[in-house]
């Protein structure tokens, strides 16, 4: 129970991106650091979720049209050269469909 706890917090704190949360936690050991010496240090935390969120996003964002995938019916992305792949590896054949 007290695992299951553990892990469910993890995942809630940590999530998909675990460099995010150590950017939180970063930020905010920085802002309190700047605090107890006696700085203005309010303005830390802000900019740093706008710069934690910046990166983030590029890298989960392609940066080139050819590594962008395709979403699947549920959302996800799929990448059409390895379906091709399953299907010709249980012997379907794979008709090519043009682009819209």
């Amino acid at each position: 129970m007290i695992a299951t706890f553990g892990r469910d917090v993890w995942d809630l704190v940590v999530g998909d991106d675990w460099r995010a949360a150590a950017g939180v936690v970063a930020a905010l050991g920085l802002t309190a650091l700047a605090e107890a010496a006696g700085l203005i240090a309010w303005w830390i935390t802000p900019i740093a979720a706008v710069a934690i969120l910046y990166l983030s996003v590029r890298r989960a964002v392609p940066r080139r049209p050819s590594e962008r995938r395709e979403p699947d019916q549920a959302g996800a992305p799929r990448d059409k050269a390895v379906d091709r792949e399953r299907l010709q590896g249980v012997g379907l054949e794979v008709a090519d469909q043009e682009a819209d």
